[in-house]
């Protein structure tokens, strides 16, 4: 019988790789806005009361509310519509960077147009006829 060297049993735990399912609440003014979850920042808004309307149809978020998600750990902002049951969402960074500044009296707020935010809920579809090339 050959004898192998025996190798020192030394555990060394790994660093638990899932992160547990955390929900942290984000506040405006002591008021709760929204949660963070992962990478998302979710809010339920209603298009009838939240959504600007001039100068163009857009969503706006808090200032202040984006940055306390980003510190979080959010990277994207998730609108969930109550009266439409559509969802909206878009980068922080993004919002942050093409956006435009609103104070309509809650706070500096910053806003991007509706059609600049993708919408997970609804699957581009392709046309059933396409001819040359053409929709």
């Amino acid at each position: 019988m050959s004898s192998l060297p025996r190798a020192e049993a030394t555990f060394k735990p790994q660093p638990n790789l899932v992160q547990p399912s955390t929900r942290q609440s984000i506040e405006v003014g002591g008021r709760h806005v929204g949660y963070v979850t992962g990478d998302a920042f979710h809010k339920d808004v209603k298009s009838s009361r939240h959504m600007l309307r001039r100068p163009c149809r857009s969503w706006a978020a808090d200032l202040g509310s984006l940055e306390d998600a980003q510190a979080a750990g959010a990277r994207f902002l998730e609108l969930h519509d109550g009266d439409t049951g559509a969802e909206y969402r878009v980068v922080i960074t993004t919002l942050l960077d093409h956006g435009f500044l609103v104070d309509r009296g809650y706070g500096r707020q910053v806003a991007l147009p509706v059609d600049k935010w993708q919408r997970p809920d609804v699957s581009e579809q392709l046309s059933l006829f396409v001819m040359d090339g053409v929709r």
